[in-house]
């Protein structure tokens, strides 16, 4: 028998990070009712503050409570099989290149992160009970286009599976998705009370909760912690190097724990990507939306979305 201690025992991360596994333990198993509060009708959230007036019930685009300038997720879940099949057009023409077209893999590696981002989305909101993603807080701290962003649903998503492998495991006191958005908005609240307003930007918190710097340590360290348990410590480590795409037509899989009490396998909720490597996903984006805002701003037109700039950047190179 093997004298390597269990996962639950250890009291550092992989990374060398230390892991307060009781600390841990005990804030996972926070009850439900310890946090959240409903209006007397039931119908909407009255505690935490950040979820004041949210409807307990899963909203749609026709609810009452949606607002025309939130984006849609339905259409963003629509999209789907148009990156399937671009990720499959781009991988037989890498399985055709003789030239070792560095642009062509690139482009088939983009393509391929974005199903992967995509299956994760359906997965956690569509397919899972979650809540929409624009019921993580109240309408007073989302931005204008609500949270159906592909990056920020993707964040959340990883979040949700990495906590569903702890409820799995009967670590914690309530579902993974209001455990995750207790966590935000107090990150969220604790800003606000430290009078830094400007600072409160919930994709921001979403964004880097996870990352060594985190606001929240302990939420932080049950992440690592559920990625110990699924065999994948490196995933909120450093960012790795990458190098060229290779042998596309060969995924490697590798397999952790399987969850108990037959859920899903911590396989198909692994993430494919380090949170540093996502985070500066998320920062290019951020910048790329700004050069856009400021290149129509000059030119007098109205602001066309970071499409329309890449189009415009791409044809005029």
């Amino acid at each position: 028998m093997s004298s390597r201690a269990s996962p639950m025992d250890a009291d550092y991360d992989d990374s060398g990070e230390i892991l307060e596994i009781e600390a841990v333990k005990k804030l996972l198993r926070t009850p439900y009712d310890d946090v959240f509060q409903l209006s007397d009708d039931g119908l909407t959230y009255k505690k935490p503050d950040t979820l004041l007036g949210v409807p307990v019930q899963r909203i749609t685009e026709d609810s009452p409570y949606w607002e025309q300038s939130w984006l849609s997720l339905d259409a963003f879940l629509a999209e789907e099989e148009q990156e399937e099949e671009l990720k499959r057009e781009f991988r037989r023409r890498v399985d055709l290149d003789t030239t070792n077209n560095e642009d062509l893999r690139k482009t088939f590696k983009r393509h391929q992160d974005k199903v992967s981002h995509h299956r994760k989305i359906r997965q956690v909101f569509k397919e899972m009970p979650s809540p929409h993603p624009n019921q993580l807080v109240s309408k007073r701290y989302l931005p204008s286009q609500g949270l159906c962003s592909q990056v920020t649903m993707y964040f959340l998503g990883c979040k949700v599976t990495d906590f569903e492998i702890l409820a799995n495991r009967g670590l914690m006191g309530m579902e993974p998705w209001d455990f995750v958005r207790w966590r935000i908005g107090k990150v969220l609240a604790d800003r606000m009370r430290v009078g830094l307003p400007g600072k409160v930007d919930v994709k921001n918190v979403i964004t880097n909760i996870g990352g060594k710097k985190s606001e929240d340590p302990l939420f932080r360290q049950a992440l690592l912690l559920s990625a110990r348990l699924q065999g994948r410590s490196n995933v909120y480590g450093p960012k790795k190097k990458s190098g060229s795409y290779k042998n596309p037509g060969k995924e490697k899989l590798t397999f952790g724990p399987k969850p108990r009490g037959g859920g899903r396998s911590a396989a198909r909720l692994r993430s494919h990507k380090t949170e540093d490597a996502l985070r500066e996903e998320a920062e290019k984006d951020r910048r790329e939306r700004k050069a856009a805002r400021r290149a129509q701003q000059q030119q007098g037109t109205g602001y066309q979305g970071v499409n329309g700039y890449r189009h415009k950047m791409t044809a005029g190179s």
